[in-house]
Parts: structure tokens; C-alpha cells; sequence
């Protein structure tokens, strides 16, 4: 689209002054959408393909022209090709609109933005690599949708270190909540092994907490659920062997349904892969940060987690988990691509409606205490 600029003869009366924001705007969008007025110059459209020459300027401006002005009166007296928006700018920043309107010179003579460089991609991580002790573990998957990373990519950077607020809260249990662990006793819980065996638990109870007994296997609740709103308390206790470093330091996890794992890492001073640190959705995202308290005191964490819908094989709404760290937001509803154990990448794989929470069983020690749950329910239930 071109624009003709050109003279029209004042007309008696109050005069039109332009609108000065529609110019901005058209001017900022690379458009000119509007015709332009002012008791001096006139802006119209024209196509490009109609001629606009010095020699024979179209009917209309031939009679623009007829109130006695000519061709060396001004400028603006001939129809011009605008191709630019630089080239525009600087003709209405000449015209006698611009003195009423200073702030469209102001744009005309503002520098044409530069453009930026391109931000440099952190190096891909070789996935046949060998990793020091701290990066050892699950190998690095397959790229991860809408993100530049892989699944446990190296150099994925770590989490920021925020110190949360403290003491940290215990949080009792609600009226409606269903008390997984009061300090007592394991009541609520049974023991999955390793080989899919189902029997009575084998962690240990000591003075109001649970502390994993490595290699019994995983514990697993009598109850089954699905949406729900989860609290617990866990620790690294000090005197873990320092020769245990990055995910053989204080390795557990919360995993939802049998199938979504939020991990539990000693995670204060020891460096691991960033979506395999404390507060990481396993596989998927490291938490926002990294509010991970020193061995020897508790972590909270309170969980809101949406199931999983399915239709027979079919997928038809995904799951959705929601974490506050240490009482600092970790996860905003952030979607889950699937089960997080499966390789190279997250897939979901079609369940009940509801299924047992588990405590993993994995490179302790860790300890838990004060863990209850709430099962969620739509609004008017």
C-alpha cells in the first residue's frame, strides 16, 4: 500500500486536525489505515498499482491543484510513492502537522530499532557420555516438547537456591483429611516390592517418623486415589555416608498413582541433574526453585494433583500437578506428559480413576512424618 500526500485548499470553518494517536498507531503497525486530515495536507491511499507521476497526477489531484497553487509552491503538491515507514515518518514530520503534534517527529527521528543478536543455546548434551558421581543416574531421553532440554539433561541449568521462610510450618491435619501417618504406626500403609509383591511394611517407626529401610521396597497405602491434596514432611538425616553423592544421597520420591513422581533428593549442597532434584517432576521439570533445606531438618510439601482421564486406550484430559515447596510455589498446574518412569520419555498408559500412593523405596536414608490427604471434589459437591 502507497500513500499520497498532497495539497488540499483550506476550507472556511474550524479546521480537521488529525487524530494524533491513530497516527502513532498506523505509524507503529507499519499501516495507514485511515485517512488523514488537517486544514493544510491531505494523506489518502492509494494502490500501487495506480501510477503516481510527476507528469500526469490522476484527475483528483488535478483538481486539488486548480485553487492557484503549483508545482514549485510546495513539496507535497505531487502524489508520492511512500514505500517505507522511515520515508513517511520524515514527510509528516515536515508537514505543518507535526508542529501541533511534536510527538510525531519525535518518532520520525528515533532511531530504527536494532536488532538483537541471537541468544546463545546452551551445548547439547551428549547422551552416550559418562557423568561425574553427582550427574550419574537415569540416562538422558528424548527431547522434551515446547522445551530446549532433554529428559535428564545435563546441562540443564539448576534450580535458583531460595532460602524459604522459617520455622517451617507444620501443617496439621484438616477435619476432612484422611491421616496416612500420625507418628504412630503404619496402619494405613502396606509394602509393593520390588518383584510386585504386596505385604506388610518393612520401614522402620521411630519417634513420630517413618525412616525407609533401603532395597525392602516401596510403601504403598491401603487406599486408592485419584484428585487430591496431599501434605508431608521429609528429611535427609545428617550422617549419610559422604561417599554417596547426586541421586545415591537421600533418593526417594512422592509418586502419585502409582505413576507420577515428584522426587525427593538430598538436594542443599549436592549437585545432580536438574529435573532430578529435590522438588523436580521427575523427567519433566526441575521446580522452580530450589528452597531445599540442609540434612538434618524437615522439607514440606503440599501437593494439588488433577488425575488423569481416559476413555478406554484414549487419553482425554491429562494430569496436572500443582507444588509448594517449603511453602515457596515449585509447579503451577503444570501438565504431566505421562508416566514418569517410562524411557526415553514420559507416556501415559491407562489406569482406574484412583490408585495407591507410594513412598519410594530407593538410595536412602530419607524420613517422613505428618503426611495426610484430602480427596477433591467439583464446586457444589
Amino acid at each position: 500500500m502507497g500513500v499520497r500526500i498532497s495539497l488540499k485548499e483550506p476550507k472556511r470553518g474550524t479546521p480537521h486536525l488529525p487524530d494524533p494517536d491513530k497516527i502513532n498507531r498506523a505509524a507503529r503497525l507499519g499501516t495507514y489505515p485511515c485517512t488523514v486530515r488537517c486544514n493544510t495536507v491531505k494523506h489518502e491511499h492509494f494502490s500501487q498499482g495506480e501510477k503516481a507521476t510527476s507528469g500526469s497526477p490522476r484527475d483528483s489531484d488535478k483538481r486539488r491543484l486548480k485553487g492557484g497553487l503549483t508545482d514549485n509552491a510546495n513539496p507535497f503538491d505531487k502524489g508520492q510513492l511512500m514505500s517505507s515507514r522511515r520515508k513517511f515518518l520524515k514527510l509528516i514530520s515536515m508537514a505543518p502537522v507535526a508542529a501541533s503534534f511534536p510527538e510525531l517527529k519525535s518518532i520520525a527521528q528515533s532511531p530504527a530499532p536494532q536488532a538483537q543478536p541471537p541468544q546463545a543455546q546452551p551445548p547439547a548434551t551428549n547422551i552416550n557420555q559418562t557423568f561425574p558421581p553427582q550427574f550419574a543416574g537415569s540416562p538422558v531421553g528424548d527431547p522434551l516438547p515446547g522445551q530446549q532440554w532433554r529428559v535428564h539433561d545435563r546441562s540443564r541449568p539448576q534450580a535458583r537456591k531460595v532460602t524459604p521462610g522459617l520455622p517451617i510450618p507444620e501443617l496439621r491435619p484438616p477435619s476432612d483429611s484422611i491421616v496416612l501417618f500420625n507418628g504412630a504406626d503404619l496402619s494405613q500403609w502396606a509394602m509393593l516390592g520390588r518383584d510386585g509383591q504386596i505385604t506388610d511394611p518393612k520401614w522402620k517407626v521411630e519417634s513420630g517418623f517413618i525412616e525407609m529401610v533401603p532395597h525392602t521396597g516401596h510403601l504403598m497405602t491401603k487406599q486408592t486415589f485419584g484428585d487430591c491434596q496431599l501434605h508431608l514432611e521429609w528429611m535427609t538425616p545428617q550422617g549419610t555416608d559422604p561417599s554417596h553423592v547426586g541421586q545415591m544421597r537421600g533418593n526417594s520420591g512422592v509418586i502419585l498413582m502409582k505413576r507420577y513422581e515428584i522426587q525427593v533428593l538430598s538436594s542443599f549442597d549436592n549437585p545432580t541433574y536438574a529435573d532430578g532434584a529435590a522438588g523436580a517432576i521427575y523427567g519433566l521439570f526441575p521446580p522452580l526453585v530450589s528452597p531445599c533445606r540442609p540434612e538434618g531438618e524437615w522439607n514440606s510439601y503440599d501437593i494439588v494433583f488433577k488425575a488423569p482421564q481416559f476413555n478406554g486406550q484414549a487419553l482425554e484430559k491429562p494430569a496436572y500437578v500443582t507444588l509448594f515447596f517449603n511453602n515457596l510455589l515449585a509447579h503451577d498446574h503444570v501438565e504431566l506428559l505421562g508416566t514418569t518412569s517410562v524411557e526415553p520419555i514420559a507416556k501415559y498408559q491407562p489406569h482406574p480413576a484412583e490408585e495407591p500412593l507410594l513412598l519410594q523405596d530407593h538410595a536412602g536414608p530419607v524420613r517422613y512424618r505428618n503426611i495426610w490427604i484430602r480427596r477433591l471434589q467439583g464446586y457444589d459437591s
